[in-house]
């Protein structure tokens, strides 16, 4: 069956008018839809309805210069009927996004419940329809359920879908982030939906013995802990900056605190960065809780090297404060292939991450189906391959690299 576009349907309502990006936000009402795709994670979740199969959204992975694994297969779909065991007839708010990554969700996921809750104004009884982060999670990161409470969203809120489950209504936003071209500024309603949330939590939250403290350096020696729980996609342990003990005893004396974000509570980290004056860190997740801080706190975000060439829309999240990026960095190894570059067979078939390099072969991790993340807590197949046979998707974005100090 041919796949549809959801913005290509009848808009049930405009969020917000046309801003100076051409970015629109719609909302999108589906009736009588059943679950599939490829498999039911994001991205490849579709919503089938009974006229046709809708593509539920449009985000583009950059890492992999790819968009959705439908789009590449000419948006076609050999959909396979299954039993209807139950009936939903809750109004419900497609959120199945990115929950797997912490910036991808603070920065791209979170906002749609700016559309969410505009809904929830007319539509009292509107929920979340949710999915795990990935085929292999079967629960939720504490993250992203300590952000929904904060924005009152509760479990009871929350509906995981369910392939033999029917349901009445569906409704789908275009997104604040992506769609229209990733590379885009983001709708300005972000960040006022940043900050709203740090008003929220000091007017509703105390935590009397956090003392936070005003200079940060957002730490990346996970090793140190080695507490994964809550860190989401790992890439501490691959994107690793080789001499960042020697850095964090140098900003020890400049008066900075090591931070493991990862360690905090949704709460304590908000409170953290809105109330820091300066913040130092690589390049990744853990700085971009600067969304929640003043524009006047002082960030420099230490690049490691081709980050910005591939991740440009990442300053997003950062030039919101007082933001200085510091380019003295190289990689590590030398060679042509590095350690955890993303390469993929000639033939196209088999898209992964190099985990081993010796001679003029490759052992490279992948999976079957689409993938936006090589999370590191998760299995992967591997395989052995020639250079040769191999072409590069990116410059060595996550391999080791060293800071001059």
């Amino acid at each position: 069956m041919k796949i549809a576009f959801f913005n290509t349907l009848e808009i049930y309502k405009n969020i917000f008018p046309i801003d100076d990006n051409n970015r629109e936000i719609n909302a999108y009402k589906l009736t009588n839809i059943i679950i599939t795709g490829h498999n039911l994670y994001y991205p490849n979740v579709l919503l089938k309805t009974e006229n046709n199969i809708v593509l539920p959204l449009l985000e583009r992975t950059m890492s992999l210069k790819s968009s959705t694994i439908y789009e590449k297969e000419n948006m076609n779909f050999n959909y396979c009927e299954k039993p209807i065991k139950t009936i939903c007839d809750d109004p419900l708010f497609f959120f199945i996004y990115n929950t797997d990554n912490y910036f991808h969700f603070i920065y791209d996921s979170l906002p749609y419940l700016i559309s969410y809750i505009q809904l929830k104004l007319e539509i009292p009884g509107l929920k979340l329809l949710m999915q795990y982060p990935n085929e292999q999670k079967k629960d939720m990161y504490p993250f992203v359920v300590e952000f929904l409470e904060i924005l009152n969203i509760t479990k009871t809120d929350i509906i995981l879908l369910d392939e033999c489950t029917q349901y009445k209504e569906i409704y789908i936003s275009t997104s604040y982030t992506h769609d229209l071209d990733s590379n885009l500024p983001p709708r300005k309603e972000i960040y006022n939906f940043y900050q709203n949330i740090v008003k929220s939590i000091n007017e509703n939250y105390v935590i009397p013995t956090l003392n936070t403290p005003k200079k940060i350096y957002v730490s990346r020696r996970t090793w140190l802990h080695n507490d994964f729980s809550n860190i989401g996609t790992n890439y501490t342990t691959r994107r690793k900056l080789v001499n960042e003990d020697e850095l964090v005893e140098k900003l020890k004396t400049q008066g900075y605190e090591e931070v493991f974000t990862e360690r905090l509570t949704t709460i304590e980290k908000i409170l953290y960065f809105s109330n820091a004056t300066h913040v130092v860190g690589a390049i990744g997740g853990g700085i971009s809780n600067v969304l929640f801080s003043p524009k006047t706190t002082k960030l420099e975000a230490i690049v490691s090297p081709t980050f910005l060439d591939v991740n440009t829309r990442f300053k997003y999240s950062l030039d919101c404060v007082d933001v200085y990026y510091n380019f003295n960095t190289e990689h590590f190894e030398k060679t042509e292939f590095k350690t955890y570059m993303r390469v993929k067979t000639k033939e196209g078939n088999i898209v992964g991450e190099i985990e081993k390099i010796y001679d003029n072969k490759l052992l490279v991790s992948y999976t079957d189906g689409s993938n936006t993340g090589w999370n590191a807590q998760n299995e992967y197949k591997q395989i052995e391959l020639n250079m040769e046979d191999v072409e590069k998707l990116d410059n060595g974005l996550n391999s080791t690299w060293i800071y001059d100090i």
